[in-house]
């Protein structure tokens, strides 16, 4: 009996540690890879930080992952809303043109890739720009 007892402790201590090693390894991983949002939930995160700054340079970015055929369209009033109703336009850094479009002021992924999602908003408008460097200029 008593070498029973012994056998589950040293289970429970090998549970234990398992669920601490995993827990590093995905903390290490995360760093690595990096988390990243939805195209929609970047560009309405960067849209409310450039209106609150319009006319600063928002140093800001979010890195956003694009499914394949995924759109973001500037008449949309989820975007328009957050800018108080000024137009949005979307654009595709030179570094991303082969993974994304932009017609009639839809941005469109062609592939799945991953970008950083910067905005800026002067008086009358505000720029969506989707690129792989994270400090790059906002369109004006």
């Amino acid at each position: 009996m008593k070498g029973q007892a012994f056998d589950t402790f040293k289970l429970l201590i090998a549970a234990v540690v398992a669920v601490a090693i995993l827990g590093i390894l995905f903390v290490i991983l995360n760093s690595i890879v990096g988390p990243t949002t939805s195209p929609v939930d970047a560009t309405k995160t960067q849209l409310g930080k450039a209106y609150n700054q319009q006319g600063i340079s928002s140093k800001s970015s979010t890195m956003a992952t694009f499914e394949k055929d995924d759109e973001l369209d500037g008449d949309l009033a989820l975007f328009t809303d957050i800018v108080g109703g000024k137009e949005v336009n979307f654009f595709c850094g030179s570094d991303v043109e082969n993974s994304c479009t932009v017609d009639n002021n839809v941005l469109t992924a062609t592939k799945k890739f991953a970008a950083y999602i910067r905005a800026c908003c002067g008086v009358s408008v505000c720029n969506v720009l989707a690129s792989l460097e994270e400090k790059v200029t906002c369109p004006a």
